[in-house]
């Protein structure tokens, strides 16, 4: 009857810890957001490169309508 207890007791505690280990730890060994196991992070991510990489292709627009502003001016006061 011991043996048996303990051998259950044994089973819950590793069921026990194998659940903490994997609260803890994520299943692959990088760790970037896209490939964490949880949900959230996840969608923060996409979220997250969605925005910086909105804000790049405005900053590229931006700079290129700043250039031929300047191109633009430059040759209209050398005409003049």
């Amino acid at each position: 009857m011991t043996t048996e207890n303990n051998k259950q007791n044994q089973q819950v505690v590793e069921r026990v810890i194998v659940k903490e280990i994997s609260k803890v730890w994520d299943t692959y060994s990088y760790k970037w957001w896209l490939n964490s196991d949880s949900f959230i992070k996840r969608s923060l991510a996409i979220i997250w490169y969605n925005f910086i990489g909105s804000i790049l292709l405005y900053l590229m627009f931006v700079l290129i309508i700043v250039v031929i502003a300047i191109v633009y001016t430059a040759i209209r006061h050398w005409i003049h």
